[in-house]
């Protein structure tokens, strides 16, 4: 109750709940703490608060179950829509994704675009390194330093090892899952390229945004409603030295190479756990969020 101080409420209640159900760090957690502070707005009838409560927690399990069932959950939700970020860019091509400041006009070094960028679009296009390097003098390169995800409730705000700074009491938002074919043949020249996808974890170096002249299309096989903007990530892989299963958990010491991928193959933000001399990646996402590969 609001008559109802937090001192005398410890008193009516934690201490007899410690009695019964021992100490409270067995039952009550940060989640059941945010529920709470969900239900504290249905608590209309001072009389019968419980009643209150029972009919609020019952009509937005229904609201949900419907919204999940017929997949309207943006329509029947209360919460005013989070517009865009002030800055944010969209591109039509890449729904899924908004990138958000900072933002970076410069062109990228040259040996970045030598060996990162230009060798990436050669293999994604299938055509020559040179011929790239020819209509990338021409074109528009500027970086940005956070994607946020926006097809999913999530949310995911991601940002780039470059441009966000390390502070000690800052928290990492750089690490990755995505995913990228990967020649199974590539050790041997002689043998036909077999491609696969693979899962890979990493951190977010740079997000790069191209955009291409108009003559570009005479030299770069761009499909027919393929916009002239691409979105690159360039993400430093992490070698995985070890995987528990179960809990799809993957351990790591040490970083290694550099993928240049679309930015549609960044599934989610992960989380990371220092354990003695390794990395745990925890990766909350889980199955569900994998890519599905449309051949």
């Amino acid at each position: 109750m609001s008559t109802c101080p937090l001192t005398v409420h410890a008193l009516l209640h934690i201490a007899e709940s410690i009695k019964i159900m021992g100490p409270v760090w067995c039952y009550w957690a940060f989640p059941m703490e945010r529920y709470c502070g969900s239900l504290q707005p249905a608590i209309r009838n001072r009389r019968r608060p419980y009643a209150s409560l029972d009919h609020y927690a019952l009509e937005v399990a229904q609201l949900t179950q419907i919204g999940n069932i017929y997949n309207i959950s943006d329509v029947l939700t209360l919460k005013k829509p989070r517009g865009d970020v002030r800055g944010s860019y969209k591109e039509d091509f890449y729904p899924s994704c908004l990138l958000l400041p900072p933002r970076n006009k410069s062109r990228p070094a040259n040996n970045i675009i030598n060996k990162q960028i230009a060798p990436a679009l050669a293999t994604r296009y299938g055509i020559k390194v040179s011929v790239i390097n020819q209509q990338i003098k021409c074109a528009e390169i500027e970086e940005w330093g956070k994607i946020r995800r926006v097809d999913s409730d999530a949310g995911d705000t991601i940002s780039t090892y470059s441009m966000s700074g390390e502070r000690d009491d800052a928290r990492d938002s750089s690490f990755i899952r995505y995913q990228m074919y990967e020649d199974k043949q590539e050790r041997y020249r002689n043998r036909p390229e077999q491609q696969e996808l693979h899962t890979f974890y990493g951190r977010l170096d740079h997000l790069f945004v191209i955009r291409f002249d108009h003559t570009a299309r005479e030299h770069i096989a761009f499909e027919d409603d393929e916009p002239l903007t691409i979105f690159l990530a360039a993400v430093r892989s992490c070698r995985i030295t070890e995987t528990h299963p179960s809990l799809d958990i993957h351990y790591y010491t040490k970083l290694g190479g550099i993928h240049v991928v679309d930015v549609t193959s960044i599934q989610s933000l992960v989380g990371r756990v220092r354990d003695i001399d390794r990395w745990a990646i925890i990766d909350r996402s889980g199955l569900l969020a994998q890519a599905i590969a449309v051949d």
